[in-house]
């Protein structure tokens, strides 16, 4: 960390205007301590300390409590990877006490990056379970394929709390079970990768293995999760994938492990995907149109778009440079629930009603973590995650609200400091903020007077950026 002029800003508030929607947006740096709500004039409303560094989501529930994840440990095969495992969740009140601290690790197995919490207080947690070599090869994966050390592989479980200290899984799906592979006639699940869209190639292997030739042992890596409680459906953002897959939640465990039943019909298999066709031999890197993205997610009931997704397209490892970009889109969905298909069996794309920035943006990129939200008045929030930007972006492209996180994983900075390099991103880095609005109702009863502000306002120069749009404001961001 470097110190600067004290009167020139680096961090904090660099826009708030009056047509921003209010509410309160929650912020946790990653590997950090604290957990921060904000209200739109960057004043602390309340925060939560804990005493484990943070792993990726932290959330408000109902009743106002703060759920998070955070480092358990690092066991023996999920150590191999460089990405966040997580490991456990905690749950702390309004006041700062903790009142749920939940494990969800063990030497071949763990919890990792995000989470979301079901309408019936239950939470689905993403995981990766270990797959030896052996293992691998058993299954199908090529040998040219396979790590020396192993695979890790995604699946979910939805957790019930049973006590201050303990949770019960009801109910799990895994990717292993699910694989399609043209490898070895001989093994199990062999068969043509084409005609089968709805199960996962165990071969294929990603932009980052076909670019360098180096074998990622984080096979699928899932950075994201939601939940549709109208369809009960699951969304996953699929990290190394640059695919996005739907399931049914609607099966019973030993549905989930199969291909029949369940709401759909169809077991555990993949309702729907999109992002990368050539992941499942239905097209070519041309038809390639999400790259490393993250928080794909259902826009929900009320909310301008609702039924829509909303994702944050990283831009990593895009043959197009090093943009990112913001998606609204519409799922080919028929009226029956089905999800369409091209005439070669191939699932449809959906289709890209909003994106920002309007065209590439030089400075407008985040190569990990991000996300983005649909706020009450229409407006996106937007988190660019790897340099701990936070904006709110009109429909029409006009920046409404920017912030810069403060808050790093060694503690606060001053105002003319930035945030030292850290491989891709910064020590200011976020893994995705949520903006609450002050109806939501958690904070009923609550004090939400803002109080101090984490790193002093050096000018009234803050709302410089303030209404620009696009390009503009994309570099305004950028020289900060």
């Amino acid at each position: 960390m470097t110190n600067g002029n004290a009167q020139e800003q680096t961090l904090g508030l660099f826009a708030a205007d009056v047509a921003a929607q209010p509410g309160l947006t929650l912020v946790s740096t990653l590997f950090g301590h604290d957990t921060w709500l904000l209200d739109n004039a960057g004043q602390v409303v309340n925060s939560w300390t804990s005493d484990r560094v943070g792993a990726g989501a932290a959330y408000l529930l109902d009743n106002g409590d703060l759920v998070r994840s955070a480092v358990a440990y690092r066991n023996a095969h999920v150590g191999i990877m460089n990405a966040p495992a997580g490991g456990l969740i905690e749950e702390f009140d309004w006041e700062g006490n903790l009142v749920w601290s939940y494990k969800y690790i063990g030497e071949d197995y763990s919890q990792h990056h995000d989470f979301c919490v079901m309408p019936n207080g239950n939470l689905l947690l993403v995981a990766w379970e270990y797959k030896s070599p052996q293992e691998a090869y058993l299954a199908g994966r090529s040998p040219a394929f396979i790590p020396t050390k192993g695979l890790l592989v995604d699946y979910v479980v939805e957790v019930q709390k049973t006590g201050p200290n303990s949770g019960q899984v009801v109910w799990e799906w895994h990717a292993w079970d699910h694989l399609v592979q043209d490898e070895n006639p001989a093994l199990p699940d062999y068969g043509q990768v084409s005609s089968h869209p709805e199960r996962i190639n165990l071969n294929s292997i990603g932009a980052l293995v076909r670019e360098t030739g180096k074998v990622d042992s984080d096979w699928t890596h899932i950075n994201g999760i939601d939940y549709n409680a109208e369809t009960d459906q699951i969304m996953l953002s699929v990290h190394t994938q640059s695919e996005v897959w739907i399931i049914d939640h609607g099966t019973t465990t030993a549905e989930a492990a199969g291909t029949t039943g369940g709401k759909a019909g169809h077991g555990g298999d993949l309702l729907y995907r999109f992002g990368n066709p050539q992941t499942y031999d239905a097209g070519a890197a041309a038809d390639q149109t999400l790259y490393g993205q993250h928080d794909a997610l259902w826009i929900e009931d009320g909310l301008p778009g609702a039924g829509n997704v909303l994702v944050f397209n990283n831009g990593w490892q895009s043959p197009y440079g090093e943009y990112s970009h913001v998606q609204e889109l519409v799922l080919p969905v028929d009226e029956d629930g089905t999800y369409r298909r091209n005439f070669d069996g191939s699932f449809a794309e959906p289709e890209v009603v909003w994106s920002y920035p309007d065209g590439d943006v030089p400075g407008f990129y985040s190569a990990y973590v991000s996300g983005a939200q649909r706020l009450e008045n229409g407006d996106t929030l937007v988190t660019l995650g790897a340099t701990g930007n936070l904006l709110e972006i009109t429909p029409a492209g006009q920046t409404v609200w920017n912030y810069v996180n403060p808050d790093t994983d060694q503690g606060l900075l001053r105002q003319g400091a930035s945030a030292e390099a850290v491989g891709l991103g910064y020590a200011n880095n976020v893994f995705r903020a949520t903006r609450y609005a002050y109806d939501f109702e958690g904070f009923v009863g609550k004090s939400l007077v803002g109080g101090n502000l984490l790193v002093a306002d050096p000018t009234p120069q803050a709302s410089a950026v303030a209404g620009q749009t696009g390009a503009g404001a994309a570099l305004a961001f950028a020289a900060v």
